[in-house]
């Protein structure tokens, strides 16, 4: 889920590991990825988290 640290992007992540699903969450801020891994945690079957670099966005 890219934008998880904060906003819909996180209310989305949070819902969907709630309702069973594995969720990656991506975010350009490592301190968001953190907090949403911990808020998923308890309900996550798998989690995965990483910090987006914006300027690697360019040669994908």
């Amino acid at each position: 889920m890219t934008g998880a640290g904060s906003g819909i992007g996180k209310a989305t992540a949070l819902k969907l590991a709630a309702e069973g699903a594995g969720v990656a969450v991506l975010s350009r801020t490592e301190s968001e990825v953190l907090e949403t891994c911990r808020d998923i945690e308890p309900a996550a079957i798998r989690q995965f988290g990483d910090q987006l670099f914006s300027r690697a966005l360019s040669s994908v």
